[in-house]
């Protein structure tokens, strides 16, 4: 697939009207927030009157589809939380949860993201615009209710209950309702889709590669002698192994729980049968990798599909004591 058809365009508005409540959902889940959204009106981009809004740092959520993608603009008042800006390791990982969850749940049924990430930036509005909207790119504004983004996070009220502007639009027999969903609130927090671009962002390679220059040693430490040819020709064979053995395909299961059972029971399985096990609800689901066990999670729902968010990676199975009492 080489990107957007019209069709995909105009059926992605629907998608975010039906599913707001579910980007809602993984928006509070990544910032530990409750949070609302309520879409406003779709409509063709124009870089000359990109909101103000965007002008500010913000964290971009990017989605590549194809030749073509999908970004997600979150300015950095609605309000984000302050680490976004440097998150540690955990952070990062919801960062990218967020982005994997938004691929699942703003794409159509028939596209996938080969790639997504979530970045911060500086400017929302240069992030925009390098990204390079087509002629038929649309934006759609998704309202946070003033109620949600209140300085201790907590909704104040029934943000669907918002009371007409004016007492006269509802003596006129005008549809107020309608009228409040076309019209969003200037206080309340903005959440903006634009698509199809032909440049999404991508993560900065950069902190990588200084991460591992940092790691190597301050300046004064380096050896500034030539490099050793032999040890440069023994560096790349290394590299390229990790490369590929980072691609190699690895079985992947998510365990339920486990239980032995009679060959009998096993023989009277029938279709509406139930087989009940020890295992609470709530306990961490089991995943391995090539039959080991490597990490616990809890299961959750990414759009119509089943997730895994990991709680602990290496997990080591608790072996209970034995007490011998004489």
């Amino acid at each position: 697939m080489t990107g957007f058809s019209e069709e995909d365009i105009q059926s992605l508005v629907q998608v975010c009207t039906d599913k707001a409540s579910e980007i809602a959902a993984s928006l509070g889940r990544c910032f530990e927030r409750e949070l609302a959204l309520r879409p406003g009106e779709a409509c063709a981009l124009d870089l000359g009157s990109v909101p103000d809004v965007l002008e500010q740092p913000g964290l971009v959520v990017s989605l590549q589809v194809g030749d073509q993608g999908v970004i997600g603009l979150i300015p950095a008042s609605l309000p984000l939380p302050n680490w976004y800006v440097d998150p540690d390791e955990n952070e990062r990982s919801r960062l990218q949860t967020l982005a994997m969850e938004c691929s699942h749940i703003l794409l159509p049924g028939d596209l996938e993201a080969s790639t997504f990430a979530a970045i911060a930036t500086d400017d929302l509005k240069s992030v925009l615009s390098q990204s390079q909207p087509l002629a038929t790119s649309m934006l759609l504004e998704l309202e946070v209710p003033v109620e949600e983004v209140s300085a201790d996070g907590q909704a104040e009220g029934d943000v669907e209950a918002t009371p007409p502007a004016d007492e006269s639009d509802a003596e006129d027999g005008s549809d107020s309702g309608e009228t409040q969903a076309s019209v969003l609130d200037a206080s309340a927090g903005r959440f903006y889709l634009v698509w199809p671009v032909e440049a999404p962002p991508q993560p900065d390679a950069s902190a990588t590669t200084s991460e591992t220059t940092e790691s190597a040693g301050s300046p004064d430490s380096i050896d500034t002698a030539a490099p050793d040819p032999t040890a440069v020709a023994q560096l790349a064979v290394a590299a390229s192994k990790v490369k590929r053995l980072k691609q190699l395909p690895v079985s992947v299961v998510v365990r339920l729980a486990e239980k032995k059972i009679e060959m009998g029971q096993l023989l009277s399985l029938a279709p509406g049968a139930m087989i009940t096990f020890n295992k609470p609800c709530e306990d961490l689901l089991d995943l391995y990798v090539n039959n080991r066990l490597y990490c616990r999670g809890e299961a959750v729902k990414i759009g119509e599909k089943f997730g895994l968010k990991v709680n602990d990676v290496g997990v080591v199975p608790v072996r209970r004591k034995t007490v011998i009492h004489g």
